[in-house]
């Protein structure tokens, strides 16, 4: 096809960015193929994400070419987490805000509303309405464990006795007193509140202090669901909502306040995980503890240095719409979208009435989702579908998709099904032995290979080395992805003559 349909394009395309929904797109590379996670999460865990993504071909498919949220209609791309004006041309953000980044409802008047991709739009929805069925769904089945947790507040007790071989084994070394972690928690607290009153203008320290807050009540919330499944629900665009309420027409403490109430929640989740991988290898809780805050430290001084250099060579193409098949802002422009339309123009888009006015109305349509699996379970006990099914994990992949590039899934399918069912049930000693060591491998080699050839090939320093062109590495100028794509977008961002200015910086 040599992207000459559309359709096709994007229903079948995923190996460029924001090419398409990738249906068959089968890719070999294992930094893709992780992020499905197919030899580290069970079945149960997977299989629910695999009906998901299912029915979010159709959906995303379906949504686009009927025109739900005026994408199609509006020439907009198929997909995208940029912000467009009506002709589909990129939103000058910064044509409606004031020089200290809060809106100017004068000058919004004269530019008017901006729009996300129907598949952008569809994909919130589906994060809200995971959201809404995370607190459902541990509700409903995970009752007692949370009081069991909370009652005489349990979950502050360092010497409590489990019926576990690998906590037994621990016993001989020290724990971690409570109060170093109290102390890490006080020290970080105080150093947050403190850079708002240095110039940086971050949140109020009242703010910060109540999303830190929601922040524990949802890795308490969604600890159960990440422990079960291996699973973690997004939850930024749930602490968005808050903070547009809290801080309306402010899209920059919008932004801070989802650091502080999402972020913090996992990187709790990323601590607890690195807890149980050390008592697993049998290492001292307090040699991990300084290995952990080690870490912390270190990787803060060099994602900074990192990303700095990335955004240094390759700012233009970040910012476009599209991107290109080795690099993509889409992330960024994720919450810098999230920044304006819930930070700056929550009511002008969400209130009723308005275009996105469905959106928020996500969280309480999978608040109720899990009750029908619930109620056919307790009708139908015997049939374990109803209990084997997770709605949140459902929810958030039938809104996957459209985010970059989608080659991982297909490959990660076969992977997940031949290692979860075919090994685990017919190889269990090679499973128990070698699974999770070989995922640790590929993802370690992939790290270090990934390091080497963003700098020493793609260029992100600057100085970009191309691959001989072959059939397994096409053109991309005779292609409609990558640069292609990308470059049409760069023409109509010059047509309108928007000087977009990024709230995230540079």
């Amino acid at each position: 096809d040599n992207g000459r349909s559309a359709v096709i394009r994007n229903i079948f395309g995923g190996g460029g960015s924001n090419e398409g929904l990738g249906l068959l797109s089968f890719s070999f590379d294992w930094s893709l193929i992780t992020q499905a996670y197919p030899l580290y999460w069970p079945l149960q865990t997977q299989v629910s994400s695999w009906i998901g993504l299912a029915f979010g071909y159709a959906l995303m498919t379906g949504c686009y070419y009927t025109d739900v949220f005026q994408g199609y209609s509006r020439g907009l791309p198929f997909m995208s987490t940029a912000l467009f004006t009506g002709n589909g041309s990129s939103y000058n953000q910064s044509a409606i805000l004031t020089p200290d980044n809060t809106l100017d409802p004068a000058k919004y008047a004269e530019v008017g509303p901006p729009f996300m991709t129907t598949t952008y739009a569809v994909s919130l929805l589906m994060s809200y309405a995971s959201m809404g069925a995370a607190f459902s769904h541990i509700l409903l089945w995970h009752w007692r464990e949370l009081w069991g947790a909370f009652k005489g507040f349990n979950f502050l007790k360092s010497e409590q006795e489990f019926d576990d071989v690998h906590f037994q084994r621990m016993k001989v070394y020290k724990e971690v007193p409570q109060w170093w972690y109290g102390s890490v928690f006080i020290v970080s607290l105080g150093l947050a509140i403190g850079m708002a009153y240095v110039g940086i203008n971050t949140l109020p320290w009242w703010s910060l202090i109540v999303f830190t807050i929601l922040s524990f009540i949802i890795a308490v919330i969604l600890g159960f669901i990440y422990a079960v499944t291996g699973f973690q629900i997004p939850t930024g665009g749930f602490i968005q909502v808050i903070a547009a309420y809290v801080h309306p027409q402010q899209p920059v403490q919008n932004m801070y306040a989802k650091l502080y109430g999402y972020n913090t929640a996992y990187q709790t989740f990323a601590m607890l995980s690195d807890l149980k991988l050390g008592q697993y290898a049998k290492v001292p809780p307090r040699a991990t503890f300084v290995a952990q805050i080690s870490g912390t430290i270190l990787g803060a001084i060099f994602n900074y240095v990192l990303y700095k250099s990335i955004v240094d060579a390759h700012r233009d193409v970040l910012i476009n719409p599209i991107g290109t098949r080795i690099w993509s802002g889409w992330g960024s422009q994720e919450i810098n979208s999230a920044a304006i339309t819930w930070g700056a123009l929550s009511a002008e888009l969400y209130g009723p009435g308005k275009t996105y006015f469905q959106l928020p109305l996500g969280l309480l349509y999978g608040f109720l989702a899990p009750f029908l699996l619930y109620a056919m379970h307790r009708l139908f006990p015997r049939q374990r579908i109803w209990s084997y099914l997770n709605m949140p994990i459902i929810f958030t992949y039938l809104g996957w998709l459209p985010y970059s590039v989608n080659g991982m899934w297909w490959p990660g399918f076969i992977i997940g099904l031949y290692t979860q069912w075919w090994v685990r049930t017919r190889k269990p000693r090679w499973y128990i032995k070698y699974n999770y060591l070989t995922s640790a491998a590929l993802d370690g080699g992939t790290s270090i290979i990934y390091f080497i050839l963003n700098f020493a090939v793609f260029g992100a320093s600057g100085n970009a080395i191309n691959f001989p062109t072959w059939w397994g590495n096409p053109d991309p100028s005779v292609m409609s992805v990558g640069e292609t794509m990308t470059t049409s977008f760069f023409v109509k961002m010059i047509d309108s003559s928007a000087k977009i200015r990024p709230l995230y910086g540079h």
